[in-house]
């Protein structure tokens, strides 16, 4: 073998020496790079989970604010619902409420709209009630002969009896009593035709009633619905109807009495009463209301409410005023 092979090229050798070092440096820097990738992406998955918790954080928040508002908005409609409806024939009331919920930016663009679009109509109708009652004044202003008040003070006295009888047929028919119900029927009947035989006998009490009947039944129509549905507990009985002073009306057990009406104030009693002796059982209590008011009275497990409505014309005589009410009992 000869010398220059057994002794390579120092230059070769070196050359093969210096690759393999820069084979290691690069393949230590590929390793780096690669380390520097993972601890970036390590570093950057808690930063992508804060952000995360953050817009999931905000959109609760959002959320919640929003369903807050709802439910502030819901809670602002019911209370200019129930203002609205808290006096059923006071139109001036209603219309007040309507005017600042129509202003107020805090409702809903609904609810908001609902109460704006029944301002002109309130206006209308307010104008409409004051020409009714002007002309309810001016029938009830004409004078009358004497001839004709003696016929008024009888028709009055017919008709409260009258009224008194149909009310004691309803607590005759509750306990079925035939006999005695078919005996009160027939004093109906002769009462009406002896108030129809004095009113015949008038041609200004024929006019005045003919007019004053046509004048509530515009009222009527004019008010609408009056006594307004309670959402929060249901009505074992709920009905309307109207009294003059000193007449009563019958409700199963309970009957309401107008005991005094003097100018626009009206003072109610309730009391039980035993249907087969017609005797009471029980006095609830008194009230006195003016119109668009209502007042309730709690006695045992029940609770009695009276709503005065309005004044209008009831009954026979044209020239005595009624007392139209609302009449609600609760089980409490």
């Amino acid at each position: 073998m000869s010398t220059l092979e057994n002794n390579p090229d120092p230059d070769k050798e070196l050359e093969r020496k210096k690759k393999e070092l820069e084979n290691e440096k690069l393949t230590i820097e590929i390793r780096n790079l690669a380390m520097e990738r993972w601890k970036f992406f390590f570093g950057f998955v808690p930063v992508v989970a804060l952000l995360v918790t953050i817009v999931v954080q905000l959109s609760t928040f959002k959320f919640n604010k929003e369903q807050h508002q709802d439910n502030l908005q819901a809670d602002l409609a019911t209370q200019y619902y129930n203002q609205f409806n808290a006096h059923p024939h006071d139109l001036k009331h209603k219309l007040s409420v309507s005017n600042d919920a129509c202003q107020d930016q805090n409702l809903s663009r609904d609810v908001k709209d609902n109460y704006c679009a029944k301002i002109e109509q309130l206006e209308h109708d307010i104008v409409s009630q004051e020409k009714l009652d002007n002309l309810r004044e001016e029938e009830e202003s004409k004078l009358i002969s004497e001839e004709d008040k003696i016929r008024v003070q009888e028709i009055d006295s017919l008709d409260a009896l009258k009224e008194m009888k149909t009310e004691e047929l309803k607590t005759i028919a509750s306990i079925d009593d035939p006999v005695k119900s078919n005996s009160i029927k027939k004093e109906i009947s002769s009462l009406d035709r002896q108030i129809e035989v004095i009113i015949d006998q008038s041609d200004v009490i024929q006019q005045t009633l003919v007019k004053t009947d046509s004048i509530d039944d515009a009222q009527r129509k004019l008010l609408g619905s009056t006594y307004a549905e309670n959402s929060e507990k249901k009505a074992l009985i709920q009905e309307e109807s109207w009294f003059k002073e000193g007449y009563f009306r019958q409700f199963g057990e309970t009957r309401i009495t107008l005991e005094e009406f003097k100018g626009e104030v009206a003072t109610i009693t309730i009391k039980t009463i035993n249907p087969k002796t017609n005797k009471v059982v029980k006095k609830i209590g008194s009230i006195t209301l003016r119109v668009n008011e209502k007042e309730s009275i709690e006695s045992d497990e029940f609770e009695y409410q009276i709503a005065f409505l309005r004044i209008g014309s009831a009954g026979k005589n044209p020239f005595n005023k009624a007392v139209y009410f609302g009449y609600r009992k609760y089980k409490l």
